[in-house]
């Protein structure tokens, strides 16, 4: 009887390890054709670390060249705001002097208001235009 149990656990124990050995040769199956794989892999990788890079200099770049026309802008604005601020207030001194002159200062006067809104149109229809109700 002792004989019999003896056999039946060999048995049993190298159904086992053949499952086991089967399973081993599945894995070790997968795994050679992975490291196969490997080399294009890691070529692929490589590009793909390059283009990431590449890329990033660019935005890099973009950003910095965006942020320059920005200031540019922002100064050429200012400065054009500047300008016509004074030749408005040119414009008005002389327009005074000659309303003086010609003894019409109401008439003058209707035609300064309408150059300065003539110049508020122009200046609210800029989104870019400091006080703008308009958005880019």
């Amino acid at each position: 009887m002792h004989v019999g149990q003896t056999r039946a656990t060999v048995i049993a124990r190298w159904v086992d390890t053949r499952a086991q050995l089967v399973r081993f040769g599945e894995w070790r199956r997968r795994l050679v054709h992975e490291l196969g794989e490997l080399p294009d892999t890691m070529q692929q990788l490589r590009r793909g670390a390059a283009n990431f890079e590449l890329v990033g200099e660019r935005l890099a770049k973009s950003s910095a060249s965006l942020e320059e026309i920005a200031d540019l802008y922002q100064t050429t604005i200012a400065e054009s705001g500047r300008r016509s601020a004074q030749a408005v207030d040119e414009l008005r001194t002389q327009i005074e002097g000659l309303a003086k002159a010609a003894g019409s200062p109401e008439r003058i006067a209707a035609t300064l208001a309408d150059v300065q809104r003539g110049f508020e149109s122009i200046a609210s229809l800029n989104p870019f235009w400091p006080g703008s109700t308009r958005k880019p």
